[in-house]
């Protein structure tokens, strides 16, 4: 016997494929700032950090491969876009999606617009557009949103507002009825960045239960600057 040895170029594979994915869609795309309260519309800093949620049941390319199929965004009309695909870190939970997140600085006061894209593995893409307004000062506080809920409410409420604070504001909240007697008051320091809640049982200050009725509340905030606000409203109690 005698070993051999040779090289065939005819020699073919042939392989089946098992499970065929049909994907069609983009990627979830959730674009926040500062902080995931953040709502479109909604006032932020001047220096505020983009964050931009993604999922896909496919996966995120997150590589950029692929001409023009980074995770980009862009700000106001500005067609230079901001790439966040090197800002990208996969969840730790779910390896099909992530968050991208990205400082913006000297954003000039007024509105403006983010519109952010991204694409999955299968070179689908989505596309997402939140809009903002930043204050002409950082330093002086800027009352946004506020929302009261339940309202009318039987055994408890939530005061939410939003700010564009990014420090530390300490808050006072007066619950008065109609005739301006206060029945309520609570002082604390708020650590929420741009925004902040507060709850109140429909109690006065000595745990009493206060009858059905229509009541004021008066919320003062103030920053170490020496800025101040005030949000006032009316909360129906109906037992």
């Amino acid at each position: 016997s005698s070993d051999a040895m040779g090289i065939s170029k005819a020699l073919r594979i042939a392989c089946v494929e098992i499970t065929s994915v049909e994907d069609n869609d983009g990627p979830q795309i959730a674009v926040y700032l500062d902080s995931r309260r953040f709502q479109t519309g909604d006032i932020v800093r001047s220096n505020p950090v983009l964050i931009v949620d993604l999922w896909d049941e496919s996966g995120i390319n997150a590589t950029g491969i692929g001409i023009g199929h980074k995770i980009e965004a862009w700000l106001d009309d500005n067609l230079d876009a901001l790439d966040l695909t090197e800002y990208f870190a996969t969840s730790p939970n779910d390896s099909r999606g992530g968050t991208a997140q990205r400082q913006l600085f000297g954003l000039s006061p007024g509105v403006h617009t983010i519109r952010v894209r991204a694409w999955d593995v299968w070179n689908n893409y989505s596309t997402a557009y939140v809009w903002f307004l930043v204050p002409p000062n950082d330093s002086v506080i800027t009352i946004g949103r506020v929302l009261v809920y339940p309202n009318p409410f039987s055994d408890h409420v939530t005061i939410a507002y939003t700010h564009n604070q990014s420090t530390p504001i300490g808050f006072r909240i007066r619950i008065t009825d109609l005739s301006g007697h206060t029945l309520w008051l609570k002082e604390d320091v708020s650590t929420d960045v741009q925004s902040a809640s507060i709850h109140w049982d429909g109690r006065d200050s000595q745990g009493g239960n206060l009858p059905s009725g229509v009541y004021s509340y008066t919320i003062e905030l103030s920053n170490s600057s020496g800025s101040n606000n005030v949000i006032r409203g009316l909360i129906v109690k109906m037992q």
